[in-house]
């Protein structure tokens, strides 16, 4: 698969229908969802919701995050990628490869489980884990491999059991930052964050070939996305060619997993196509909605 340099996000989704944010870099308490939705200016405009009963009214855009500053400058060695497992993997899993790695997004790790199993090769900007999970809803952690530029977020969810230590959050998603991270990112299937080798009608018939059949657009210009129309949708997809009025091929779909996490629910997943036409760069898929359990929904890109 060839892989195409990543155009900056804010020049790239303003034009994108529902595209949302989990690169946060600030560690403060945020509320369980937010979005935006972008002007004919190509402005972003943002909002947060602090209820779980309350809609995503618009989805987040935000900026391309910074490669975390390090000494080191060296690349993994070789090319990456993409592994047999996530080109094995169901769009349902909610696997995803970041690197030489591969994650599962959807609340099945805990933070302090990741710093056992990668500790050895990646570090934390977090250096006390032992102390109070005390955020509304969500913290943010970043994590760069050791001895190279590739570097990584993961959204931190409070607890399973409702309190504890920040090693106890919940791992809600995985999202590459930096150049050398898109890259090296693949979602189920092998297919790349950008994938010039696909189109809307293989990306379709995936869709297709997984269990999902056609619908009605459900979240017109990502607005109302909700758990419970997520849900009630499962295995449904919706797709739209470019036209006179659109000038790029949009698609997605919801897809459920199969197992429960560790707040106790089976994730619902909704991946995003976009094809802008004009260049091969611009192409992307990737989650981009999520009911996980333990809140109404959260956005990334």
């Amino acid at each position: 698969m060839k892989l195409r340099k990543i155009i900056t996000m804010a020049a790239v989704l303003c034009t994108c229908f529902a595209l949302a944010g989990c690169g946060e870099t600030k560690e403060t308490a945020k509320p369980a969802e937010n979005s935006a939705v972008e002007n004919e200016d190509g402005q972003n405009n943002a909002e947060q919701n602090s209820t779980e009963d309350e809609t995503v009214d618009e989805i987040v855009d935000e900026d391309t995050p910074e490669i975390i500053e390090t000494e080191a400058t060296e690349e993994p060695a070789g090319s990456i990628e993409a592994g047999s497992e996530i080109k094995a993997a169901k769009l349902s899993s909610g696997y995803t490869q970041i690197g030489s790695n591969v994650f599962r997004n959807g609340g099945y790790m805990t933070l302090g489980e990741f710093a056992e199993k990668f500790g050895d090769k990646y570090e934390l900007d977090k250096d006390d884990l032992t102390a109070e999970f005390n955020y509304s809803s969500f913290c943010f952690v970043k994590a760069k491999e050791k001895g190279t530029e590739l570097s990584m977020e993961m959204v931190v969810g409070a607890p399973a059991a409702g309190s504890g230590t920040i090693a106890d959050g919940v791992i809600i998603c995985f999202k590459g930052q930096g150049e050398l991270a898109y890259t090296n990112t693949w979602s189920p299937g092998g297919i790349c964050y950008t994938c010039p080798d696909m189109n809307y009608d293989s990306i379709t018939a995936l869709y297709q070939a997984q269990g999902c059949s056609e619908t009605e657009d459900l979240f017109p210009n990502g607005r109302n996305v909700t758990a419970a129309k997520m849900q009630e949708n499962i295995n449904t997809y919706y797709g739209k060619k470019a036209d006179d009025e659109q000038t790029y091929d949009q698609t997605y779909c919801l897809v459920q997993a199969d197992d429960e996490n560790l707040y106790g629910a089976k994730p619902v997943f909704a991946y995003i196509f976009s094809d802008y036409h004009e260049d091969a760069e611009h192409i992307f898929f990737h989650v981009n909605w999520m009911y996980y359990g333990n809140s109404e929904v959260y956005q990334w890109s």
